[in-house]
């Protein structure tokens, strides 16, 4: 394991965002705008996108709610492709 890898595995993440990572992908599949919502790959995506950004910003833990995971800049890096609009 390279030691990038190794320092984002350490990232401790908080049942809070955990929460909210699965309410957010829960709401694309129900949300009346899209029509295909996150797969169940999407939440752990979002969740390890949290803990490298985490390492990358010299953090503990990921940011909680309230901000989107990562970033908002980064989030539509690890959204589903197969999210889809009506």
């Amino acid at each position: 394991m390279s030691p990038a890898l190794a320092a984002v595995e350490r990232v401790e993440v908080d049942d809070d965002l955990l929460e909210y990572v699965a309410a957010l992908v829960g709401a694309t599949r129900s949300h009346p705008h899209i029509q295909v919502g996150a797969s169940p790959r999407g939440g752990p995506a979002l969740v390890q996108l949290a803990r490298a950004r985490a390492v990358q910003s010299g953090r503990r833990r990921p940011t909680g709610p309230g901000r989107p995971p990562g970033g908002d800049r980064r989030t539509p890096a690890a959204a589903p492709a197969r999210l889809a609009p009506r």
